[in-house]
C-alpha cells in the first residue's frame, strides 16, 4: 500500500504549523512601542473659532474683541472691537500699544496720548486697529513669512476701561483685570480669557472633569496628549487654592525664547503655552500660574514666580515626578540668597524664582509646625487669590499671620524684606500632604516609609514591578530591585528571596542593575508562549519538514 497520501497529509499539517509559528514570530518581532497618535485617544480636529462661552460681564460696558491675521501685512494683526455701552457709563477709554498702523472708528476719538476715547453718545461704538506683532516679546509672536502664519496675542494687548456714574468708579483693564470683552479669533485659532492664538491648530487630547485640553499649533506634531492630560490632572488634584479656573488650555507652539509662559488673570478659562520640547517641570510651573487669580503691587512681584517655582516642584515631588533630593536641592539654592525680594525687579528677577522658592518652602514648614499640621502655605495662597484688589506686602503679611499665627509676621519681615536667608528643614513629612497618610497608595503610611527608607510619593521605590507594600508583605527589600541577588528583579522572580530558585525572565530581560522595571521582557515572553507551542518554533518546523522529505524519498525508492 502506498504511504504518499498519509505523508502528504502530514506535510500539510507541518506546513500549517510552521506558517503559524513563523507568522507568530514575525508579529512578535514587529510588535513594539508605537508613536502616539495625534489625539492619543481623542480624535484630532481643527479647533477653529472655538472661543470660551460668554461669561457674565459688567452691565456698564461689554462687547467682543475679534482677532484676525493679516497675511498682506506680515508681522501685524487686526483687532475689531465692538462695544455696548450702558446708560450709567460716563467715559470709555481704550489703550492700545504703540505702533498702531491703522485705526478705523465709530463713536471714538483718538487723543494726543494715543488712547481712544468714547464720544459719550454712541451706544454701539466700534474700533478696528492694526497692531504690530513683531516677536520682540515672547508674549507677542508672529511666524516668519515663509511659514504657515500664526500669532500669539495676549488679551490685554488692547485694554478697555470705563467709568460708571452709578458706582462712581473705574472698571476694566486699567484697574486690575475685570472682564469687559469676550475674545475670539475670526477664523482658525484658539481663544481663552488670557490669550488668543491665530492660526491652524488641532485638539490632541481633552478631558471634562477636570476640564483640560491640549492643543497643537499646525507646525507642531507628536505631542503626547494623554501624558500631558495625566500630568495636568494630577497637578490639579493636589493644588487647592481657591482658583476660579473652569478650563485650562495647554497650547504647544513651534518656538519660544523661554521655556513656557502663562498670564496672571482672574478669568475662568486660562491657558499656558509651551514649546514642543517642554518637560514636566516646565509644565508644572506654568500650570501653577494658571491657578494664580490675584494682582500684586510692586513689592509683591516676587510672589508670582516664587509660588509657581515652589509649588511647581512640590507638586511634582508629591506625584512621584521628582525625587526628594532633587526637590530639596531646588528649594535650597544659595545663588541670589542675599537678594531682598521686596525690591521689585532689583536685583535680577532670578531671585524671585530661587530665593523666593526657598523662602516659601521654609514658610510652609513654619506654618505647618506652628499649626500642628492643620494649615499650610496653600491656605495662604488661597486667601491671596480671594483678596479683593491688588495684594500689597502688608496684605500678604496679614494673611500669613491669620493662617499661621502672629509670630510669623516678624518671620516674614526678616526673610522677605531683608537679605536674611531662612533654613529649609530637612524633614520629609513637612512637605507631604497633611491630610493623606499614604499619598502614593502603596498601602504603607508615609511615616512607615520614612522608617523603611522608601519613597512616600512613589509606590514602587526600586522600580522592580512590585509596590513597596507588596514587598513588605512578601518579605523582599523594597529598596533593592533584586533582593536575593540572583540576577532577576523581584517582580519577575517567582522566588525573590531564594537565590537558588531560577527567575521567570531570561537573563537578557533582567535589568536589575539600575532598578528598571522588567515587565516588558516578561510580557514579551508570555506573548510568544501563548502563540507558539513550547519547543515548536520555526527551527523545529524546518527540521520536521526535512525529515518528512527524507522519509518520502526512502519510501519512493522502495516502491
Amino acid at each position: 500500500m502506498s504511504i504518499y497520501r498519509p505523508l502528504a497529509r502530514l506535510g500539510v499539517v507541518l506546513l500549517l504549523l510552521c506558517s503559524a509559528a513563523v507568522g507568530a514570530g514575525v508579529a512578535h518581532l514587529d510588535a513594539g512601542p508605537t508613536e502616539p497618535t495625534a489625539a492619543d485617544g481623542a480624535e484630532a480636529s481643527s479647533v477653529g473659532a472655538d472661543a470660551p462661552a460668554p461669561r457674565q460681564v459688567n452691565a456698564g460696558v461689554n462687547g467682543t474683541a475679534t482677532y484676525l491675521l493679516t497675511p498682506e501685512e506680515p508681522g501685524s494683526i487686526t483687532v475689531e472691537l465692538d462695544y455696548t455701552v450702558g446708560e450709567s457709563v460716563k467715559q470709555v477709554v481704550v489703550d492700545a500699544p504703540a505702533g498702531v498702523t491703522n485705526a478705523t472708528m465709530s463713536g471714538f476719538e483718538r487723543s494726543d496720548d494715543g488712547q481712544f476715547r468714547w464720544d459719550g453718545e454712541t451706544s454701539r461704538p466700534t474700533l478696528t486697529l492694526t497692531l504690530p506683532i513683531d516677536g520682540t516679546s515672547h508674549f507677542l509672536r508672529y511666524a516668519p513669512a515663509d511659514d504657515e502664519p500664526w500669532a500669539l496675542v495676549p488679551t490685554d494687548t488692547v485694554r478697555t476701561a470705563y467709568y460708571d456714574g452709578d458706582t462712581d468708579s473705574w472698571h476694566g483693564g486699567m484697574n486690575g483685570s475685570e472682564p469687559v470683552l469676550r475674545h475670539r479669533p475670526a477664523g482658525a485659532g484658539v481663544a481663552t480669557d488670557d490669550l488668543v492664538y491665530l492660526g491652524e491648530s488641532s485638539v490632541v487630547a481633552e478631558s471634562d472633569d477636570p476640564a483640560f485640553r491640549v492643543v497643537e499649533s499646525a507646525p507642531v506634531s507628536g505631542t503626547n496628549g494623554t501624558a500631558a492630560l495625566a500630568t495636568l490632572t494630577e497637578l490639579s488634584t493636589n493644588l487647592n487654592v481657591s482658583a476660579p479656573t473652569e478650563r485650562t488650555t495647554m497650547l504647544v507652539v513651534p518656538s519660544l525664547d523661554v521655556y513656557g509662559f502663562a498670564f496672571l488673570n482672574e478669568g475662568k478659562n486660562r491657558s499656558l503655552v509651551v514649546g514642543p520640547r517642554y518637560d514636566q517641570r516646565t509644565l508644572s510651573h506654568e500650570f501653577v500660574h494658571t491657578r494664580q487669580a490675584f494682582q500684586v503691587t510692586d513689592r509683591m512681584q516676587w510672589f508670582v514666580e516664587a509660588s509657581a517655582s515652589y509649588y511647581g516642584d512640590l507638586l511634582l515631588y508629591r506625584s512621584g515626578g521628582m525625587r526628594y533630593g532633587d526637590f530639596r536641592s531646588a528649594v535650597t539654592f544659595s545663588r541670589t540668597e542675599n537678594a531682598v525680594l521686596t525690591n521689585g525687579s532689583d536685583p535680577a528677577r532670578e531671585a524671585f524664582y530661587l530665593k523666593g522658592a526657598r523662602v516659601l518652602a521654609a514658610l510652609d514648614a513654619e506654618i505647618r509646625t506652628e499649626t500642628n499640621g492643620s494649615r499650610t502655605l496653600m491656605d495662604v495662597f488661597g486667601r491671596v487669590n480671594d483678596h479683593e484688589g491688588r495684594v500689597s506686602y502688608d496684605d500678604f503679611r496679614a494673611i500669613v499671620t491669620e493662617v499661621g499665627g502672629e509670630s510669623l509676621g516678624e518671620w516674614v519681615d526678616t526673610y522677605v524684606a531683608t537679605e536674611a536667608v531662612p533654613d529649609v528643614p530637612d524633614r520629609l513629612l513637612l512637605f507631604l500632604p497633611p491630610d493623606d497618610p499614604d499619598p502614593d497608595g502603596d498601602s504603607l503610611a508615609s511615616t512607615r516609609e520614612i522608617e523603611l527608607g522608601t519613597s512616600p510619593t512613589r509606590a514602587d521605590t526600586d522600580s522592580d514591578g512590585l509596590s513597596d507594600g507588596e514587598e513588605v508583605d512578601a518579605g523582599t527589600d523594597p529598596t533593592d530591585p533584586d533582593t536575593d541577588a540572583d540576577g532577576y528583579s523581584d517582580g519577575n522572580d517567582p522566588a525573590p528571596t531564594d537565590p537558588d530558585e531560577p527567575g521567570a525572565s531570561t537573563s537578557a530581560d533582567a535589568n536589575v542593575s539600575t532598578g528598571a522595571n522588567t515587565s516588558t521582557g516578561a510580557d514579551a515572553t508570555s506573548e510568544s508562549t501563548e502563540t507558539i507551542a513550547p519547543g515548536f518554533g520555526p527551527t523545529a518546523c524546518v527540521a520536521a519538514l526535512a525529515g518528512l522529505l527524507a522519509l518520502a524519498g526512502r519510501t519512493a525508492s522502495r516502491d
